[in-house]
């Protein structure tokens, strides 16, 4: 921005008026001051825009910070693929038979602010495959940024999902989506069928040339009800006495006992505490996934390994439990800290109430 040399005007005794030149100095400060004043009017602009686009430009993130880009990806996102973007129902605009109502986000006011905001998380191409799921379903009425409300209900054997984020190099994190399956169809209260287990995405969170951009994403509640770990039991006594437990996974096998109880618990119950005794890092890690999800009666099918050693021990202590939590290696992970515990606790409380003790090291 340039300051004109001559630029104050000054009263002359005769009422004339003329042009006298800046010294220098002055012109510097002036130019000096008006950049001040534009950079403060920028900050103030970007305070009141809390959906303004954001650019990540750090070559150096947290965990923290890839996890609140993708809470504000997942809302965003969300406004296309699950619900609508906010809207304000006192101001509508109607075309046809569709009625649109205003949108009510501070800093998106037009289109043209929505796709900036889009671009400032996903890249240009998955923007675009937004913005064409439905053409008209978000439209500028006289320059203003106008909606046709709509929602879908969410995955009903969807209970809860997990995020977590690790850098794989320089310019990719991955965001790794636990989805948790958890429904109970009690259409047949004799023989509730329950649909339990989990289901991974993983996203590419990506530094490109204009920041840290989502290449990849999915839907909030993107379960797939068809992966291997997902698995669908009936409770009833014909379908137990039909079913080889020998042929269930570790997993699958932990899974069954978080609903089961009485006759339904007590085969298998026994069945993972043997395979606990022949190799206990694959119970350990099979029941790392349990204990991270949301599922009732989790804390029961894990520390139930520890008190069934204890029972089986009558007070003299289980040389063959002790052996195989004591021949575990350093855990991997907090979940298998917290399994390793809990057995351990449970062994120990369990030979405690029978007058008992144990030489179990490993709890950790």
């Amino acid at each position: 921005m340039g300051i004109p040399p001559y630029g104050i005007r000054e009263e002359r005794g005769g009422g004339k008026t003329e042009n006298r030149p800046l010294s220098d100095e002055r012109r510097i400060f002036m130019k000096r001051f008006l950049l001040v004043l534009m950079i403060l009017t920028l900050l103030l602009g970007v305070a009141g825009c809390r959906h303004a686009p954001m650019t990540t430009v750090n070559d150096s993130l947290t965990e923290a910070d890839v996890l609140a880009a993708y809470k504000t990806a997942a809302e965003a996102y969300s406004w296309f693929d699950m619900t609508t973007i906010p809207l304000d129902d006192t101001v509508s605009q109607k075309d046809g038979d569709h009625v649109y109502n205003r949108a009510d986000v501070p800093g998106i006011k037009s289109m043209s602010d929505l796709t900036a905001y889009l671009n400032s998380i996903f890249t240009p191409q998955l923007t675009n495959n937004l913005l064409n799921l439905s053409p008209s379903r978000y439209r500028d009425f006289n320059g203003v940024l106008y909606a046709e409300g709509a929602d879908r209900g969410s995955n009903i054997f969807l209970q809860d999902k997990q995020v977590k984020a690790s850098q794989t190099d320089a310019t990719h994190w991955a965001v790794t989506l636990t989805f948790f399956a958890g429904y109970k169809d009690d259409t047949n209260p004799a023989a509730p069928q329950i649909t339990i287990g989990y289901s991974q995405t993983v996203l590419d969170y990506q530094k490109t040339d204009d920041g840290w951009r989502f290449t990849t994403f999915c839907p909030n509640d993107n379960l797939d009800s068809d992966a291997d770990t997902v698995y669908e039991f009936t409770y009833d006594s014909t379908a137990f006495s039909g079913t080889s437990f020998d042929l269930y996974s570790d997993f699958q096998l932990c899974c069954y006992l978080l609903n089961a109880d009485g006759g339904f618990a007590e085969g298998p119950s026994d069945l993972l505490f043997q395979r606990f005794l022949k190799n206990p890092q694959n119970i350990v890690s099979a029941l790392s996934v349990v204990a991270e999800s949301p599922w009732e009666n989790k804390n029961i099918v894990i520390s139930d390994i520890g008190y069934t050693a204890a029972a089986q021990s009558a007070g003299t202590g289980n040389s063959a439990f002790e052996a195989a939590l004591n021949s575990l290696p350093a855990a991997q992970s907090d979940a298998e800290k917290t399994v390793r515990s809990a057995i351990s606790d449970a062994y120990k409380k369990g030979m405690a109430d029978a007058g008992g003790s144990s030489s179990v090291t490993a709890s950790s």
